[in-house]
């Protein structure tokens, strides 16, 4: 009986302290915009907003996009992954050729850190896109759409696995920015012009004739 019990709590501390034998249902990935499954259940892609991944304009990563990553390198070998598909989006701000730059810079910089963590380059490939697939408008009716635009500058990280993904870390997701509809203007009628009544020009006083005694 002794023997059971101690057994017990052996495997009891086991499951808190060693995280191999715990399953992080409440795990999230910050920064995240979607994660969903793909490839019939056989890989997962998740979007992570560029803002959070990177400072403005730069493409090292930030300290915050860490914990990002590791979550999605955990999911990824939790299910036997072997393939890792890396694209970096921007918006349109900035002439076309700089924001491609911009895009493939910044998924050479993920590709990197997933390779530094000792996944094979083999199972690793990275693109730009710039800011040719939008997933928000940049403008509406030519004005600055700045939610959209953030929802643009992202990266997308496509995983192939051979495990059938059966969970995933819940997303501490962006909720979708509703374009802001124009304001309905009510028709304002003219003023209906006064009615004036003409008025009649004074009439000149009867001046009375006064006869002079001589």
């Amino acid at each position: 009986m002794h023997k059971v019990i101690k057994v017990l709590v052996c495997l009891q501390v086991l499951f808190i302290y060693n995280p191999s034998f715990a399953q992080n249902t409440k795990a999230e990935i910050e920064g995240t915009t979607s994660i969903k499954t793909t490839n019939e259940g056989y890989g997962f892609a998740v979007d992570i907003s560029g803002d959070y991944l990177f400072a403005f304009d730069q493409d090292t990563l930030s300290k915050e996009s860490i914990i990002a990553l590791e979550t999605v390198l955990s999911t990824y070998k939790k299910f036997g992954g072997f393939k890792i598909d890396i694209t970096g989006h921007t918006d349109s701000k900035g002439s076309e050729n700089y924001n491609q730059e911009l895009s493939e810079r910044r998924a050479n910089r993920v590709f990197d850190w997933f390779k530094s963590q000792g996944i094979t380059e083999s199972s690793l490939t990275a693109k730009g896109l710039g800011e040719s697939q939008p997933v928000a408008a940049n403008e509406i009716d030519g004005v600055d759409y700045p939610q959209g635009r953030a929802r643009n500058r992202r990266v997308e990280i496509s995983t192939q696995t051979t495990e059938k993904v059966t969970s995933l870390p819940s997303t501490a997701e962006v909720e979708p920015v509703e374009p802001p509809q124009p304001k309905k203007i009510d028709s304002i009628s003219a003023p209906k012009p006064k009615k004036i009544t003409p008025v009649a020009p004074p009439k000149p006083k009867k001046v009375t004739s006064i006869n002079r005694q001589g």
